[in-house]
């Protein structure tokens, strides 16, 4: 695997399509939209059901369970399709599915319009990254990659803060129509204003997608990448997911502070996102951004669940726990393009990236209750103390996983 001199030159004389890079955050968010939805609008739905826990569980989790499974393969796939169509066929999948759901008359059927929603969930999460770096300048892609990480703590932040003000009025059935007309509205969008997606250097001849899917995961730096993204993930959904509970539990706060408090330290995530987008780009090192970041993550959980902190103090250090945490997933998927083994193993390097951050979150959540449940909240730093060092394990041998294309040179390579 060698670096091809005139793709360097390619990559630097690239103009930036920043109205692409802007309408393929915009239908990231709108994907993460479809994961905030569930959260803010469970009471309603088991409420219409009749349902317990263990039921609404799934609901909730149907989404990952997907991305868990088939994110690479549709990655490599979507490669082939064209990334601003796989991106566009997406958010069609997920608004019809959004749509049809907002109309089923059992758990059953909702859970399938579930599962075609994660469906195309996986394909806008998995080609949008590809566009972006399709059409997006050398000097340009490490800022517009650290945009593209905000599209979760964006989008869940976002549905989190506007779904109330349609469920005051109605039941959950209207924000899921709801979310089905926005995503067509941006589907549309994405086809008229998106650019189509060029390779960045030379594609060698296609290989099946059993064949990308293994040279993807045999590889050392997607790998490496994936099991951070899936160790911050854990770290991060899990104490944000269980921070309502603690702070009902433990001081007492009424479900609408919750809902305020919990939608604010959320979107300071966004913060921490393009904060990596500017250290990086002023040559800060990718790993020890990761490093250091997630093991600040696990100092403060240290906070929140070991020290009998007051209510602000508590809420700073959660704020602090996610604020700073976004530097990581910017961190982790700005390096695909350096990682990948080649150009035209992008889309299946951002399939197992996904896979990773699906795999943290569906494990997670679990854990942490296990954990809280035996042995109490005090002893969740066990737990996102190892995450933490495994990914800096990771983030430390990152560095001899991209000899051959370094980060200071453009990222295109060819095998």
């Amino acid at each position: 695997m060698v670096s091809h001199p005139s793709d360097g030159a390619r990559g630097s004389l690239l103009r930036t399509s920043w109205p692409t890079v802007l309408v393929a955050i915009l239908a990231g968010a709108l994907a993460a939209f479809q994961i905030g939805k569930v959260h803010i609008a469970l009471p309603s739905i088991r409420q219409s059901f009749a349902l317990g826990l263990i039921s609404a569980s799934w609901i909730l989790s149907a989404l990952n369970i997907v991305g868990l499974f088939i994110a690479t393969p549709v990655g490599t796939w979507s490669a082939r399709l064209g990334n601003k169509r796989a991106v566009v066929l997406g958010l069609v999948l997920a608004a019809a599915a959004s749509a049809a759901g907002g109309f089923a008359p059992s758990l059953n059927l909702l859970l399938a319009s579930r599962f075609i929603e994660g469906f195309g969930y996986v394909l806008i999460v998995v080609a949008a990254p590809s566009l972006i770096v399709e059409t997006t300048g050398e000097r340009e892609l490490k800022l517009a990659l650290a945009g593209w990480s905000a599209y979760v703590p964006g989008g869940v932040a976002a549905v989190t803060f506007l779904a109330p003000f349609v469920l005051a009025h109605h039941t959950w059935r209207a924000v899921w129509w709801c979310n089905g007309a926005l995503l067509l509205i941006v589907a549309l969008l994405v086809a008229v204003v998106a650019k189509p997606g060029l390779p960045r250097g030379p594609r060698r001849q296609s290989l099946g997608t059993w064949q990308q899917f293994t040279s993807v995961l045999s590889s050392r730096g997607p790998l490496l990448l994936a099991i951070i993204f899936g160790m911050y993930t854990m770290q991060h959904l899990s104490v944000m997911g269980f921070m309502p509970t603690v702070l009902h539990e433990r001081f007492g706060v009424s479900d609408g502070t919750i809902g305020v408090l919990v939608a604010i330290a959320m979107a300071s995530n966004i913060m921490g996102n393009l904060a990596a987008g500017i250290l990086l780009q002023r040559g800060f090192s990718r790993a020890y951004i990761i490093a250091v970041t997630s093991m600040f993550m696990a100092c403060m959980t240290v906070g929140m669940f070991v020290l009998h902190l007051s209510l602000p103090a508590f809420y700073a250090c959660a704020f602090a726990f996610s604020c700073v945490g976004g530097l990581v997933p910017s961190a982790v998927m700005g390096a695909a393009p350096f990682h990948t083994p080649s150009p035209s193993l992008l889309g299946a390097t951002n399939g197992l990236l996904v896979q990773g951050s699906n795999l943290g979150i569906v494990a997670g959540p679990p854990l942490m209750s296990f954990i809280a449940i035996h042995y109490g909240w005090s002893w969740v730093p066990v737990m996102t103390g190892l995450s933490a060092i495994l990914a800096a394990v990771c983030a430390s041998n990152m560095g001899t996983t991209s000899r051959s294309h370094p980060e200071s040179s453009s990222p295109q390579v060819v095998e």
